[in-house]
């Protein structure tokens, strides 16, 4: 939907945490493994969108397993970036009337990903559903972009950006002096969500940097 820049985002359809590796991904003209081209990018910060693609092909385990595994080898590569991982996003009913999974099921992968992740001194995890779900537990009816019950409009990516801006100001992971911390208590911040990206009236997935909010980050995320 160019709401970011492409040089911020690593996107390939079909890309889950158990087959990541299979994939490349193109960065200045040449197509790299996932750990080659955050290597030639060398992002401040990664902020990981999957897992749509796992929830009906494994377990809770062996999702943060692959999760694991991926970041341990992104973090050996790159010790200084901050690696934030963003919860699977919610679903709804179909054309068919019908739904890709249970609800339940997504929520389930999403508190095993928050409890792996919580155990961990640097890895971060950022919940985007709160704004995307409606009281059914499904996702609202204007975030939905196909008839599949599962693709997001562009408004919904605007919705996932804000919520992820008011993850890192809350947890100090961005700071008002353009410094960062990775620490996971909530302080005073001195900015807030709005002064990373103004979003409009509702609203995706990635920030940081200077005086560009953009600059520095790289999202790496599934589009199917």
């Amino acid at each position: 939907y160019d709401i970011l820049p492409a040089k911020s985002v690593l996107a390939q359809g079909n890309v889950a945490a158990r087959s990541i590796y299979d994939y490349t991904f193109k960065v200045n003209g040449d197509e790299m493994s996932i750990l080659a081209a955050l290597l030639e990018l060398r992002p401040e910060y990664v902020i990981f969108s999957m897992g749509m693609n796992d929830v009906n092909m494994t377990s809770e385990a062996t999702f943060c397993e692959n999760y694991g595994k991926l970041l341990s080898e992104v973090e050996s590569f790159l010790p200084d970036t901050t690696l934030i991982v963003c919860s699977v996003t919610p679903i709804t009913y179909g054309e068919t009337g019908r739904l890709f999974t249970d609800p339940a099921v997504i929520d389930s992968f999403n508190a095993a990903l928050r409890e792996y992740l919580d155990g961990t001194e640097k890895w971060i995890y950022c919940d985007i559903t709160h704004d995307l779900k409606n009281s059914l537990n499904l996702l609202k009816s204007q975030y939905l972009g196909s008839p599949d019950g599962v693709h997001l409009a562009p408004e919904a990516y605007y919705a996932i950006l804000y919520q992820i801006c008011e993850r890192m100001v809350d947890g100090r992971i961005y700071n008002a002096d353009g410094t960062y911390t990775d620490t996971k208590e909530t302080d005073d911040a001195k900015i807030t969500a709005s002064d990373l990206i103004d979003p409009p009236a509702v609203t995706t997935e990635i920030t940081t940097g200077s005086s560009d909010p953009l600059s520095g980050t790289i999202i790496l995320e599934d589009l199917d």
